[in-house]
């Protein structure tokens, strides 16, 4: 093969590769929302999204905005597991904090071989309300700030870009041994593993 012919068509196969790529990250980037009008469709959105490894029980269903601090909501879609990072900050009156604490510590998920908790955890910066923390990065949690009457509800799944959620409420819970899934490295609430490490998210 004559050597102007290689050097056109390693030309011709870097173009095509540069080409893939621009078409790979055009379809990766990041979403952002943060209009908290739609927090209810957000919510839902990813409750039912069947990528997402959870059901975001930890959430309560409808917020008042005038209570809520801070609201984003970011996606990046890619060809294998998307990245999710989703977190409303709320300030409540003592009657409804009071209220809110009581439902998360009611939390369940019902499953045919039993039934799971939240981890509550008072050993970090806030005493924490844990439903996953997979050890695959994966988290969701309530941190409760008794003192401002304030809940921080964070869903994290595989989300390692920059967001506006403060370093203090961003929190990696190692679950101690006693408390892990079956052959798991973690806790899923909304999953039931059987004695092969198997997960089971339906009821």
């Amino acid at each position: 093969m004559k050597k102007g012919l290689k050097i056109i068509l390693l030309i011709l196969g870097i173009l095509i590769i540069i080409g893939l790529l621009i078409f790979l990250l055009s379809k990766t980037k990041i979403i952002e929302k943060n209009d908290i009008e739609n927090y209810e469709k957000y919510l839902s959105e990813l409750q039912f999204n069947t990528d997402v490894h959870s059901k975001l029980f930890i959430f309560p269903s409808k917020v008042n905005k005038e209570n809520v601090e801070a609201f984003q909501y970011l996606r990046q879609d890619s060809l294998f597991d998307g990245s999710y990072l989703f977190y409303v900050i709320v300030n409540y009156d003592e009657t409804e904090y009071n209220n809110e604490i009581q439902r998360l510590k009611e939390l369940n998920r019902l499953f045919k071989y039993g039934v799971k908790y939240p981890i509550y955890v008072e050993s970090l910066k806030y005493p924490a309300y844990i439903t996953i923390s997979d050890g695959y990065d994966t988290y969701e949690y309530a941190l409760v700030d008794s003192e401002n009457k304030k809940i921080i509800y964070v869903f994290s799944q595989l989300y390692y870009y920059d967001s506006k959620l403060k370093a203090d409420y961003l929190i990696e819970y190692k679950v101690p041994k006693d408390k892990r899934d079956t052959k798991r490295p973690g806790y899923n609430m909304y999953y039931y593993y059987d004695e092969n490490g198997v997960g089971v998210m339906d009821y």
